[in-house]
């Protein structure tokens, strides 16, 4: 978990790798999620597009990296 934090404050800098190894610990999570949500591949497709770009913009503007992980485990 601690390294996970500290993956969030880099990403939150800039660091576009420690950003991408977050998206990748995520992407099953936030993946499965979204399909039992919308039930169709395509619009999974879409919603992980549009969710990973919203989390690369806004990454900079979130004060604790603790809702970044939580954020991405207990939403789905």
């Amino acid at each position: 978990m601690e390294q996970r934090r500290r993956l969030v404050k880099r990403a939150q800098k800039g660091d576009e790798e420690a950003f991408i190894t977050l998206m990748q610990h995520y992407e099953s999570t936030l993946y499965g999620g979204a399909l039992r949500m919308l039930r169709h591949e395509a619009d999974v497709a879409d919603v992980m597009q549009e969710t990973v770009l919203l989390a690369y913009t806004k990454l900079h503007t979130l004060r604790d990296a603790e809702f970044f992980i939580r954020g991405c485990t207990e939403s789905c």
